[in-house]
């Protein structure tokens, strides 16, 4: 029996494929020279899900429906194309012991898993991950890759430098900033690069060997950048001079305000710093002073959702709730 047919079986054993569904997929993949899944995709019996669940029970692999992208450990795309990722619809996800977890959408493209397990020298664990997932983490962990690599260019260990305080309680103009020190291009960096980006937050985090630098955009927490470990002081040492906070104080939570003015917006940064066993970790929120009330034409609402809303507030009576977590737009 073909492998196919063991998982058009599987799925009828779970009641999700009848027998005359069956029959009727048989028919249509002789007559259209596609395969029994392929048949019942096409007739909407089950969806590719369903397909790709079955595949993973079959091969004894993990199915994920779902792909949480700050899971992802971005160094490990470092030596790998874009356009190979989505070639092979393939993505190394994360270590786990002596092996790399690997995302894939076809579980029986063994030549990429063995360029992969070439390149990366342990074995790897593939995880059945539905291609339109798959393609939209490759998608975000490239982009955050592009990302990271603009903010630490140029930098190595030679370069990371002690920051003075000779800023303290000073506005900081960021286009008009000039000053060569590394620390303070990278915090720079990616201050602007958050203003670009529209965040509504930044969260650095340090870990064992590296810091997590992420950005909060509409809600969603992306991984932008993970400078090595050795540049967190100097990070931290830096943001703190510009909040007019204690530097030297490191065992309790400190607060503080920062202004900034990133390509003539006015930005006003609220900073919190939080002692962890790997360091400090740092929160800063990000309100443009500059921001202007938009039309509800022009806040990001589809067309038909538009349509409701303004029907429902020309109403005379009844109240509409606005509601979500922190940060997210309200």
């Amino acid at each position: 029996m073909s492998f196919d047919r063991q998982v058009v079986h599987a799925l009828v054993d779970e009641g999700l494929v009848t027998d005359a569904d069956l029959a009727r997929a048989e028919a249509q993949a002789e007559e259209k020279g596609v395969s029994l899944p392929e048949a019942l995709t096409g007739m909407r019996v089950v969806d590719h899900d369903h397909i790709l669940k079955a595949t993973a029970r079959q091969l004894g692999l993990e199915f994920r429906a779902t792909l949480d992208i700050d899971e992802i450990e971005v160094d490990l795309t470092l030596d790998l194309r874009s356009s190979f990722t989505k070639e092979q619809r393939m993505l190394p996800l994360w270590h786990k012991g002596v092996t790399i977890e690997v995302g894939i959408s076809d579980p029986l493209n063994l030549d990429g898993l063995d360029s992969l397990r070439l390149m990366f020298g342990v074995p790897l664990v593939p995880i059945i991950v539905p291609e339109r997932v798959l393609l939209d983490a490759i998608n975000k962990v490239f982009d955050r890759r592009a990302g990271a690599a603009k903010v630490l260019e140029g930098m190595d260990e030679e370069q990371v430098v002690n920051v003075d305080a000779s800023d303290e309680g000073l506005d900081f103009d960021i286009d008009e900033t000039d000053d060569e020190a590394p620390i303070i291009r990278l915090v720079n960096s990616v201050l602007a690069q958050a203003v670009r980006d529209r965040a509504s937050d930044i969260h650095i985090e340090p870990f064992e060997r590296h810091i997590a630098i992420r950005f909060r955009v509409d809600g969603v927490l992306y991984e932008i950048a993970q400078p090595p470990k050795r540049f967190h002081a100097s990070v931290s040492s830096r943001v703190k001079v510009m909040a007019g906070l204690d530097i030297a104080e490191k065992r309790i939570p400190q607060d503080g305000r920062i202004k900034l003015k990133v390509a003539g917006r006015e930005i006003d940064i609220r900073l919190s710093t939080l002692p962890t066993s790997f360091g400090e970790r740092i929160v800063m929120r990000l309100l443009d002073k500059t921001a202007v009330l938009k039309d509800l034409e022009h806040i990001g609402m589809g067309a038909s959702v538009l349509d409701h809303v303004n029907d429902v507030i020309t109403r005379s009576y009844g109240i509409i709730l606005v509601t979500g977590p922190t940060g997210s737009g309200k």
